[in-house]
């Protein structure tokens, strides 16, 4: 944020306050909570009715298809075994992996 930006900004920050206190002092105090009461409940119809517009709008939009996902290549797309009522069902598929442990693992250190 600039700094002529950050200047008006606490002006108009510091305007607002000394607005109302003028108001206040000038109409009096009933007047001025007649006043805040009408533009309360005029912000809140204005509010409610941007909420229902935003919610109309949004139903009427198309809903995005998803995409399919990304797989990287050679992914052979995961485990799927289909086991319920203690009974493999349809085909089971997995990755074979081999593990080798001992001392020939490792190539000899020097």
């Amino acid at each position: 944020m600039t700094a002529w930006k950050r200047a008006l900004m606490w002006v108009a920050a510091g305007a607002f306050p000394a607005g109302v206190i003028s108001y206040v002092a000038v109409v009096g105090l009933s007047r001025a909570d007649q006043t805040a009461s009408v533009v309360g409940a005029v912000a809140g119809v204005v509010a409610l009715g941007l909420a229902v517009a935003a919610e109309v709008r949004a139903s009427r939009a198309p809903t995005p298809t998803p995409l399919p996902p990304v797989r990287a290549q050679g992914d052979y797309g995961g485990d799927h075994i289909d086991f319920s009522g203690s009974t493999f069902h349809n085909k089971v598929t997995g990755k074979e992996t081999h593990h080798h442990h001992g001392p020939d693992q490792y190539p000899p250190t020097p």
